[in-house]
């Protein structure tokens, strides 16, 4: 295990094992590599390696897996009675 020297490092540590239990509980299989590489272009002001349209696209396709049968069919309806 890495030697966390300071708060700086006690904190990445922390921040990164809590966003980690949280995708884990979520159930969402996650590359760390590819994760890594989001933070580190974040941090280094680069552009995203993904555009926004691949972006939309990986959310569309990830509700369409957790989301429940059936509830797909009725996720605009929102109360307007169209469901009824």
């Amino acid at each position: 295990m890495a030697t966390l020297e300071n708060l700086t490092q006690r904190l990445s540590y922390m921040v990164g094992e809590n966003m980690a239990m949280q995708l884990k509980a979520d159930g969402l299989e996650i590359d760390t590599e590819a994760l890594s590489q989001a933070v580190n272009d974040v941090f280094a002001g680069k552009e995203s390696a993904m555009s926004v349209e691949d972006k939309e696209s990986v959310v569309a396709e990830i509700q369409k897996l957790t989301q429940p049968a059936g509830e797909a069919e009725h996720s605009g309806c929102s109360g307007s009675g169209c469901c009824d």
